[in-house]
């Protein structure tokens, strides 16, 4: 998410270095006995050039996020002049705690441009070789797995220091506001759609398909399926989930409805 040696470790090594150069002369060995030339083994006519480990190719799996989005709200040109996107650690979501603070080392940001006039932002974000997130084991088998790694890309604004989200400036829960995933104000910021980004360390780890009877995500009775090591995108809005690994997906930032502003000025008084 010591620049300088001690003053005490420094003198240490200086006097030793004095004392070496100026007081403490080793005793001489004996000059030793020459040794008989080596036989030197003839060349090869010819050596096989090395062979080279394919590099693997950024097309397996993303590599780069890029997307839009779109607003009614100015909140976010009124109160914030620092802006990016942020790859944003989503295990609050899982365990459904508000209280938990999302960790540097799962941060990752993104460049934001906000055109004012149009009101819209786009952006692009780097995805990490190795993320930092939390692992989360969410086939609900009753085994221990190392599980997978869940993300969203979020608005990401810097209120105050450094431009990650720690000290004064910690970020709890889950994203709920110009998120890749669509939350229900309703109904405690359920996800309900959208899209999720997935981090697998390999392909024997499994992810929910569907939201299951209850129509909540993560749940005991979510329907269960494989997912591909490394990156992929779940799009939550197909049944069952869409899962792909394009190399720079798109996703839209959603802006929350009870957030945007309403025009009521076509409604009778009444309405």
């Amino acid at each position: 998410m010591t620049r300088n040696q001690p003053l005490a470790a420094l003198c240490a090594a200086f006097a030793l270095l004095v004392t070496t150069a100026c007081g403490r002369v080793p005793l001489l060995a004996p000059p030793p006995t020459p040794a008989p030339p080596a036989t030197v083994a003839p060349a090869p006519t010819s050596a096989p050039a090395p062979t080279e480990a394919p590099a693997p190719s950024a097309a397996q799996q993303p590599y780069r996020v890029t997307g839009e989005f779109t607003y009614t709200n100015d909140i976010i040109i009124t109160y914030y002049v620092e802006q990016a996107v942020a790859l944003t650690d989503m295990y609050g979501f899982v365990t459904r705690d508000w209280e938990w603070e999302m960790p540097v080392d799962s941060q990752t940001l993104g460049y934001l441009k906000i055109d004012e006039e149009k009101k819209q932002g786009t952006y692009q974000l780097q995805l990490p070789e190795r993320p930092g997130a939390t692992f989360a084991d969410v086939n609900h088998d009753g085994k221990k797995d190392t599980g997978v790694q869940i993300f969203a890309v979020a608005y990401w604004p810097n209120l105050t220091s450094g431009p990650f989200a720690e000290g004064d400036d910690r970020s709890k829960g889950w994203p709920n506001y110009l998120a890749s995933v669509i939350t229900d104000p309703e109904n405690k910021q359920e996800v309900i759609g959208g899209n999720l980004i997935v981090w697998s360390p390999d392909s024997g780890q499994q992810f929910p398909t569907g939201f299951g009877a209850d129509g909540l995500l993560f749940t005991d009775d979510d329907p269960i399926g494989p997912i591909p090591a490394g990156y992929s995108v779940m799009n939550l809005d197909k049944t069952p989930f869409a899962v792909s690994q394009d190399s720079v997906p798109h996703l839209t930032l959603y802006e929350p409805k009870d957030v945007a502003v309403k025009d009521f000025s076509k409604e009778s008084y009444s309405e």
